[in-house]
C-alpha cells in the first residue's frame, strides 16, 4: 500500500506499507485488497490472514499518523479476536472496510454461519475508533445462501452505515444485489 500527498499540484510519496513493514501480517494475506483513510487513521483490509489453524479467516490492520507524522500500526484487528465464537474459515473479514472519525468497520463476505450452514451469507462488524475496538455485530437479515453480506461497506461520522450484497450468481442464488442501512451506536 502506497501513501501519496498532493503537494503544490503534484503527487509526493510519503510511505509504503508493505507485510513486511507492518507487524502480525501473514505476506501471502491479500493485505491492502481493501483500504480506507480518514484523517489521521489507515484502515487495511486483510482478508487471507490466518489465525493459528484457522484460513482465511481475515484481519483489519489499523495504523495511525501520530503528531510528530510517524505512521504507526496499532494493533491488527482480527475477526476472531473480536468475533468469536464465530471463527470460522474462509470468511475474509477485511475484504470491504471503512473508517470515520469514530468508527471502522470490515465485511466478511463469505461468511458461512455456522449455526445454520448457510454458506456465503456475509456478515460486517462495526468497531469504536480507538484502541480497545469495542465491537458489533452486524448479521445479514435475509440469511440466504451466497448473498455475499460485507462485499462493500461505508460508514458516516453519525454511525450511519451501509453495507453491499453482490452476491455471484450460482446455483443456489442469482439476482441483483443489495444494499442496506443501519445505525450503529459505539
Amino acid at each position: 500500500v502506497d501513501m501519496y500527498r498532493f503537494v503544490s499540484g503534484s503527487w509526493t510519496f510519503l510511505r509504503e506499507f508493505t507485510p513486511t513493514n507492518v507487524p502480525d501480517v501473514d505476506p501471502a494475506a491479500f493485505f491492502g485488497r481493501a483500504i480506507a483513510l480518514r484523517g489521521d487513521l489507515l484502515v487495511i483490509g486483510v482478508p487471507g490472514e490466518d489465525n493459528n489453524t484457522t484460513a482465511d479467516v481475515g484481519a483489519i490492520q489499523a495504523i495511525r499518523n501520530s503528531a510528530g507524522g510517524t505512521w504507526t500500526s496499532s494493533s491488527m484487528v482480527t475477526y476472531s479476536e473480536r468475533m468469536n465464537p464465530y471463527l470460522v474459515a474462509n470468511a475474509q473479514f477485511g475484504a470491504s472496510v471503512a473508517v470515520s472519525t469514530r468508527s471502522v468497520m470490515g465485511g466478511a463476505p463469505e461468511y458461512d454461519d455456522p449455526a445454520s450452514a448457510i454458506t456465503n451469507v456475509g456478515l460486517a462488524a462495526g468497531f469504536t475508533n480507538g484502541t480497545s475496538y469495542t465491537h458489533e455485530k452486524i448479521e445479514n437479515p435475509s440469511k440466504s445462501s451466497g448473498r455475499q453480506y460485507g462485499r462493500s461497506v461505508a460508514i458516516s461520522d453519525d454511525g450511519t452505515f451501509v453495507i453491499g450484497a453482490a452476491p455471484e450468481t450460482s446455483a443456489t442464488w442469482a439476482g441483483p444485489g443489495r444494499v442496506y442501512f443501519g445505525n450503529i451506536n459505539l
